[in-house]
């Protein structure tokens, strides 16, 4: 457990490794380390897009507890354009929790991410460029899956970060029918995140992508990957820093690039792929380096955002951050935040190694939760817990390591922020969670299968 306000240099100790999977060795989009530069697997040619084409189709270890973090005056958590209101502090306290398979009959092949429709269905993203609709409840003994939607011939995955990566439904999906969907493809090598439609059939037109934005991507790892839409209908995209080690481009800190961002558009905007909302942050502004800023951002300095979700309550954006060497990070996401990367790791220097904050911003926003790689090594984001089953964890936002197998719970007391809780260890690699309309929280993995808590 977490068992130090102070955050401590460490390096990953050799001794967690042995506790995963071999499945660790193809892992998904979370991993913490990589080589200096394209990975061994790939082409190992760089291959990027314009900056035109970058936009659009057409044109026992550590923690750290610390208050809400602030922005501008005129700027709220997430896109809601009101102000949300803090959670209550949760009454009953926590304690351990089991996990119990569900879906029993189904065994994801690398899940990415699932999500439950307006209409009630429940989806998972496969790696490789499937989306598979799960038919049954969790609690059946027998059910059945089908593939709704396979784009593997056009899905890049060289790399074990790369692949379909998250997917989102429109919010207004029971009249439209709409999901967005963002995978990797090459040639050259990118990110996409498209539009498609459901046939009437239940299952995807996959003639009917429509292609919003697409990000060139120097290298195949540090692709983000997740969609989410705010209160007010708007598309949040999490990208990462375009990979490599250390962010050698800094574009963690360069706002006249979409990478190393989290990114807020308007995808129902009429005869163009996508329009920029005229409140975002940067809109008109300008970059460090003299060039224009990218209006599409919403906050930035960051490595690889690995997950993302809304505070279904309080429209808050909650957001994991992998590390590069040293600290995981929960981040709570606010329009025009700076979360410092590569000029910091989580709260402690980066480039340089010392003395950053005399260089730094003023305004670096520091993580409200982080552990250290001798806890684990690639933190994976969830959910703020909404459910019903377990009334101690409303509220609490709920997350894991991708290598440990650990899922920690973290509560707040208003503005401040408890130590993050302990809710499970075990064996299991988690690549991602998922949320149903209920507000109950599932465990992805790749044990094989689908979990949830259980033992309360």
């Amino acid at each position: 457990m977490f068992s130090s306000l102070k955050i401590l240099r460490s390096t990953r100790s050799p001794l967690l490794m042995t506790t995963v999977a071999m499945s660790v060795l193809v892992v998904a989009a979370a991993c913490a380390s990589e080589p200096e530069g394209p990975s061994s697997s790939g082409s190992g040619v760089e291959a990027t897009l314009t900056p035109d084409q970058e936009a659009t189709v057409e044109a026992p270890q550590t923690a750290v507890a610390r208050s809400t973090p602030t922005a501008a005056p005129d700027s709220t958590p997430g896109g809601s354009s009101e102000t949300p209101t803090q959670p209550a502090p949760t009454a009953e306290p926590l304690r351990k929790l089991d996990l119990e398979r569900v879906f029993s009959w189904y065994a994801p092949d690398l899940p990415t991410h699932l999500e439950q429709s307006p209409d009630g269905r429940i989806l998972v993203a496969e790696q490789d460029g499937r989306l598979v609709e799960i038919i049954g409840g969790p609690d059946d003994a027998t059910g059945s899956t089908r593939v709704v939607l396979d784009i593997s011939e056009r899905v890049l995955r060289r790399i074990q970060e790369e692949g379909l990566l998250g997917f989102a439904f429109h919010p207004n999906f029971e009249q439209n029918s709409k999901i967005f969907i963002y995978y990797s493809t090459a040639n050259p090598r990118r990110s996409v995140i498209s539009e498609f439609t459901f046939a009437s059939d239940g299952s995807v037109d996959e003639g009917s992508e429509r292609i919003v934005i697409e990000v060139g991507q120097p290298y195949g790892n540090h692709n983000g990957g997740m969609l989410a839409f705010d209160q007010d209908g708007y598309l949040y995209i999490a990208l990462g820093d375009g990979g490599g080690a250390g962010d050698t481009r800094g574009n963690g800190q360069n706002l006249s690039t979409l990478l190393g961002s989290i990114l807020r558009i308007d995808v129902d905007a009429e005869d163009v792929p996508y329009a920029v909302p005229q409140d975002n942050p940067f809109v008109g502004e300008l970059a460090a380096n003299g060039e224009a800023a990218r209006g599409e951002i919403w906050a930035y300095g960051l490595r690889n955002p690995w997950r993302m979700a809304f505070d279904r309550e309080t429209g808050e954006l909650w957001a994991a951050d992998v590390g590069q060497n040293d600290i995981e990070e929960v981040d709570l996401i606010v329009k025009g935040g700076n979360y410092g990367w590569n000029i910091r790791e989580g709260d402690i220097c980066y480039q340089p190694s010392s003395g950053c904050e005399e260089v730094a911003p003023d305004d670096l926003i520091s993580p409200v939760a982080s552990y250290t790689h001798r806890v684990g090594c690639s933190i994976t984001g969830g959910y703020v817990y909404d459910g019903s089953r377990f009334p101690s964890l409303r509220g609490a936002y709920i997350f894991g390591d991708f290598c440990a197998g650990k899922i920690w719970a973290l509560q707040r007391d208003g503005a401040e922020f408890a130590e993050p809780f302990e809710l499970y260890s075990g064996t299991h690699v988690l690549p991602a969670f998922g949320q149903t309309l209920d507000g109950e929280v599932y465990v992805l993995t790749y044990s094989p299968g689908i979990f949830r808590f259980a033992g309360e």
